[in-house]
């Protein structure tokens, strides 16, 4: 069967080679049913272009990995509408991304972790019940109504043990983390799952920007710790309400953390742009002349990233340093992980590690090691 014959070239071409035809603003799906003849929106196929994709699908996971361009992903087949199969038609809905267990995040260990959650019946219970609800009713969802029944999916899925979601893990290209269906929880409902019916904790690192950004600098100048009162108070945890002293800002703590991180990350503004007087970027300022005259190789550091950064569509430069402490950060979290013991169950969440709450001395201990002997 000629179709059989060229979707399977086509397919062994991408898989096992990494190439493709496309041309810009197409995707590898677009060539696929261009290079073997198929047309229309419902991607029907002949009965052997489902066996070559079956194939594909083969291997796949006897490679372990699909690379084509930039993509790095690896992808498998997702088949329905079963009832086309006495007719030589079939179809499938889409590609999607398959997950091979990340090992540098300790994927396989992560999964199971997530598979000893259990969390409240009753929760349960009213998050299937507003499932059914959105699912059942026809009139047009708001996009909050869309995004509460995302959360109580994924909500869900930890809760009935859907392997196919909580094996799902992407690693962004932007820094390096690793997002999973635990990453998307809220803080308030990951505070209400237990593991192995124990109480969990976050164990995270303290004013986690300003202190990586401080690290950094530690790497570079073994004299800071002495020298930097920034670099100081990070490591006494009080380092928001001595920053917020100093500038003689009175706010809450959280208002004055949100101030922190956009004068972090923000552009170089200059004096005719109009954020330049709101109150955001006059609380910058005064953090600004402070490091200047007093930490001024925190200063160096925050200025030149934003003098280095990529240039915006509006002619401003793009600070480099939320990549840059977001890098470090996974650099040190990622290296926490594969130094917990093997009988210790975690979950990664960004700057902070989810354990039992009886293990936390063991995490809190791993974690001290590997920052003592990377910075």
């Amino acid at each position: 069967n000629e179709k059989f014959r060229k979707a399977f070239l086509i397919i062994t071409d991408m898989v096992l080679f990494g190439r493709h035809g496309h041309s810009k603003g197409e995707t590898n799906y677009d060539y696929f049913n261009k290079a073997i003849g198929v047309s229309g929106k419902d991607y029907t196929y002949p009965k052997k272009v489902i066996l070559a994709l079956g194939i594909m699908d083969y291997l796949i996971s006897v490679k372990g990995n699909y690379s084509v361009g930039h993509h790095g992903n690896q992808y498998g087949v997702n088949i329905s509408k079963l009832n086309g199969w006495d007719n030589d038609e079939y179809s499938f809905i889409e590609i999607t991304r398959k997950c091979e267990m990340d090992k540098e995040w300790r994927m396989d260990k992560q999964f199971e972790s997530l598979s000893s959650l259990s969390c409240d019946e009753q929760l349960v219970n009213d998050a299937t019940l507003f499932c059914q609800n959105f699912e059942n009713t026809d009139t047009n969802k708001s996009q909050e109504e869309i995004q509460k029944y995302r959360r109580n999916s994924d909500f869900l899925s930890i809760c009935l043990k859907d392997t196919d979601e909580m094996t799902k893990h992407t690693i962004d290209d932007y820094s390096g983390r690793c997002h999973t269906i635990w990453t998307r929880q809220p803080k308030e409902v990951r505070k209400k799952f237990l593991m192995d019916s124990e109480r969990m904790v976050e164990i995270d690192i303290s004013s986690a920007q300003p202190t990586f950004l401080g690290l950094m600098l530690l790497s570079k100048d073994k004299d800071a710790l002495n020298n930097s009162d920034w670099l100081r108070h990070c490591f006494t945890g009080d380092f928001y309400e001595w920053l917020m002293g100093v500038v003689g800002c009175s706010v809450s703590r959280k208002t004055f953390k949100l101030l922190v991180m956009k004068y972090l990350y923000s552009t170089i503004l200059a004096k005719s742009d109009k954020k330049y007087e709101s109150a955001t970027y006059i609380v910058s300022q005064k953090i600004d002349q402070y490091l200047k005259t007093n930490e001024p190789l925190i200063y160096e550091m925050i200025y030149h990233s934003k003098l280095d950064g990529k240039r915006e569509k509006k002619g401003k430069k793009k600070s480099k340093l939320p990549q840059m402490l977001q890098q470090e950060e996974v650099r040190y979290v990622k290296q926490c992980a594969n130094e917990l013991p093997t009988n210790i169950k975690f979950l990664s969440l960004h700057d902070c590690i989810t354990c039992k709450e009886c293990d936390a001395g063991v995490v809190i201990a791993v974690m001290k090691r590997v920052s003592r002997r990377l910075y």
